[in-house]
């Protein structure tokens, strides 16, 4: 049998009151707590939307390639 165990930290934040606010909508609106929203913008922003940002250079390389009213430099 196989267990997994998810070890998280505590951690304060200092929000505004309108954050605050908008935040708390959100949570009942979502069903999540507050804390779960918090987390899951932190991964979207720092961990998967980063690894997402690196990888974009890449996808330019060739772009043009096929372009034919591109003159060539001499």
């Amino acid at each position: 049998m196989w267990c997994k165990v998810n070890i998280v930290r505590r951690t304060q934040l200092y929000l505004e009151d309108s954050l605050w606010k908008k935040l708390h909508i959100l949570d009942r609106q979502n069903g999540v707590s507050l804390s779960e929203l918090v987390r899951r913008a932190v991964r979207e922003r720092y961990l998967e939307g980063a690894a997402n940002r690196k990888g974009a250079p890449c996808g330019a390389i060739g772009l043009w390639k096929d372009r034919t009213n591109l003159t060539p430099r001499p």
